[in-house]
């Protein structure tokens, strides 16, 4: 009989927690593969800016004003951009990342895409991609895959990220 008693106390525990609605997250983190800063061989495609930025301004739920310290691949000619972080706020990043939190005067590299239709901001950080923050002349994240943080310099990532192109004079292929 105690047995019994005990096994239907689990049995409406487990369905009481069940029953708990979980917290609110965008969609699109519900589904979230996440992937390191760039996987070895990858390219970054056309209207993607990836760039190493300071936080000058960290507004919730508006989003962030940052300084754009250098382009590494992309174009953007503006020094202040405002981005989109709202799908950030509900997010743990000293979880996922080992990173404290986009905060003001923090320096980063990360991967933006144009902000959606109707957005204030002009750009959003890449869903699930990893953030490299800056320390000095280093970037510090997840930068070729998810196993281990990696330290790497900003002028060696800075040749990784970059488009790759023929040196001139160097023949190509054509049939």
């Amino acid at each position: 009989m105690l047995r019994r008693a005990r096994a239907m106390m689990a049995r409406a525990t487990l369905l009481s927690a069940l029953l708990v609605p979980a917290p609110a997250a965008p969609a699109a983190a519900l589904s979230c593969v996440h992937h390191p800063f760039q996987a070895p061989g990858e390219r970054f495609g056309t209207g993607v800016l990836v760039a190493e930025i300071e936080v000058l301004d960290d507004r919730p739920r508006l989003g962030m004003d940052v300084r754009v310290l250098r382009v590494l691949h992309g174009r953007e000619e503006r020094p202040v951009l405002s981005v989109d972080i709202e799908w950030v706020l509900n997010w743990n990043m000293p979880q996922r990342w080992g990173l404290e939190p986009f905060s003001r005067g923090t320096q980063w590299v990360i991967v933006m895409r144009p902000a959606q239709e109707g957005r204030a901001a002009a750009w959003q950080p890449e869903l699930c991609r990893a953030f490299l923050e800056v320390d000095g002349k280093t970037a510090v994240g997840y930068v070729g895959d998810l196993s281990t943080p990696e330290r790497v310099m900003l002028e060696v990532l800075a040749a990784r990220v970059a488009p790759s192109r023929a040196p001139v004079g160097a023949p190509t292929r054509s049939r």
